[in-house]
């Protein structure tokens, strides 16, 4: 005979395993479904869609071309580092970590594969500028670069 300790444990054990299973199965994708011109009816499933659910498609358009990403990258790190360094007086370092980093995307949001990459810079960090290389409001930088 089971107690109501047991039964109680039972119970909760399949109510826990009721909610991960509906919590993990697998949904259908997103499907749309249109009309051409020419009277054709097209369903379109977003698993096929290139990109990522949760990133504006016209934002990832207008980003550079993904070889021109790390020079651009570079640039605007350059013109920040320099507009800093007049304002504030301080000198730039590598900061961890050392190196840039592309990534893929996992998925789209929608069950199938994104075409997209990531690109992480170089990190740069900021440090005090020493009091004997200070000239006027800005900061000697020869040292960093």
């Amino acid at each position: 005979m089971m107690t109501s300790r047991a039964v109680r444990a039972g119970v909760a054990l399949a109510a826990g395993a009721l909610a991960v299973m509906a919590l993990t199965s697998c949904a259908a994708s997103p499907k749309t479904t249109y009309v051409t011109d020419a009277g054709e009816t097209v369903t379109v499933d977003w698993a096929d869609y290139p990109g990522q659910s949760n990133i504006d498609s016209a934002q990832v358009l207008a980003a550079p071309a993904t070889e021109d990403v790390e020079e651009a990258s570079l640039q605007l790190l350059a013109e920040i580092e320099t507009a800093l360094t007049e304002e504030f007086g301080l000198e730039w370092e590598v900061g961890p970590p050392s190196e840039a980093t592309w990534w893929e995307h996992d998925d789209n949001g929608y069950g199938g594969d994104s075409l997209y990459v990531g690109y992480l810079s170089l990190m740069r960090q900021s440090t005090p500028c020493h009091p004997a290389t200070r000239r006027g409001s800005g900061c000697s930088t020869s040292s960093t670069r």
